[in-house]
C-alpha cells in the first residue's frame, strides 16, 4: 500500500523540524495505523474507498500541525530542547575546555601506569622517551574535541531542536579549538588559549559536523525505506483480512 499523502507530509515535516529519523518513522507508523482504523470504520459505514480516505484524513487532522505539535512536545520534554541557545551556543566552549583538561589528566595517568617510577621521573625531566607525553597529550586533546563535538550533535538530534543548533555547537567547538592549545614541557603542562591559530584542531569539529550530517541523511533514507516496507506489509494484511 503506498504511503498516504497525509502520512508522508507528517513524516517529512517531522524530519524537517529535526525529529530523529527512528522516532519520525515510529510516529508516522502509529499515525498510519490510526488513519487505517478511521478508514476501515468509514468503510463499514458504507462509504466508498475515496470517501473513506477523505473521512479518515479529515478526522486525523492537518498533518503539518500534528508534526509541529509532536516536535514541540518532544523539545519541551528535555532541558536541552527548552534552552537551545544556552545548550548549543554557550556550553560547547566550556565543555571543550573541561574535556581537554580531563583528557590531559587521563593521558598522563595512562602513561604513568605504563612506566616504572624511574621511567616516569626520566620522562618528567625531559629524558629519553619524553616525546611520549606530548604525543599522548596531543592525541587526548584532539579526541576530547571530537567527542565533545559529537556529543552536542547527538544532543541536538535527541532533543529534536534541529540540525542548525547541532551545527552551531560544532562551530563553537571549532572556534574554541582555533584559539585553544595543549602544551606539555618538562615539569610543565597547560591547556589554554593563544593568539596563534590552531588550524589542525579547529577542523576537527567541522569533520564531526560533516559526519553527523551524513549519518542524518543515511538514517533518513533508511527511514523512508523501512516505513515504505511497513506500510506495504500493513496494506497486504488489510487486503487479506478483507
Amino acid at each position: 500500500m503506498p504511503e498516504a499523502p497525509s502520512i508522508r507530509i507528517f513524516r517529512k515535516r517531522l524530519l524537517a523540524l529535526g525529529c530523529p529519523a527512528d522516532l519520525a518513522r515510529r510516529r508516522a507508523r502509529e499515525l498510519a495505523d490510526h488513519r487505517e482504523d478511521l478508514k476501515q470504520a468509514a468503510l463499514q459505514e458504507g462509504l466508498s474507498e475515496a470517501d473513506a480516505e477523505a473521512r479518515a484524513d479529515q478526522r486525523l487532522g492537518e498533518p503539518v500541525a500534528l508534526a509541529e505539535q509532536t516536535v514541540r512536545v518532544l523539545r519541551q520534554s528535555s532541558w536541552w530542547g527548552r534552552h537551545p541557545l544556552i545548550a548549543f551556543g554557550l556550553l560547547p566552549m566550556p565543555a571543550i575546555f573541561s574535556a581537554s583538561l580531563l583528557g590531559l589528566a587521563v593521558a598522563f595517568g595512562l602513561v604513568r601506569v605504563c612506566v616504572s617510577a624511574d621511567g616516569w621521573a626520566a620522562l618528567a625531566d625531559g629524558g629519553p622517551g619524553f616525546r611520549i607525553l606530548p604525543g599522548a597529550s596531543r592525541a587526548a586533546y584532539c579526541l576530547s574535541i571530537a567527542l565533545t563535538s559529537g556529543f552536542f550533535c547527538w544532543l541536538a538530534r535527541q532533543s529534536a531542536v534541529g540540525w542548525t543548533w547541532g551545527l552551531l555547537a560544532c562551530g563553537c567547538c571549532s572556534l574554541q579549538s582555533f584559539f585553544g592549545y595543549c602544551q606539555v614541557l618538562p615539569h610543565f603542562a597547560s591547556v589554554g588559549y593563544s593568539s596563534t591559530p590552531n588550524w589542525s584542531c579547529a577542523v576537527i569539529p567541522l569533520w564531526v559536523a560533516g559526519a553527523a550530517w551524513l549519518w542524518h541523511l543515511l538514517t533518513r533514507t533508511q527511514s523512508d525505506h523501512d516505513l515504505g516496507d511497513t506500510l506495504t506489509g500493513t496494506g497486504r494484511q488489510c487486503s487479506t483480512a478483507q
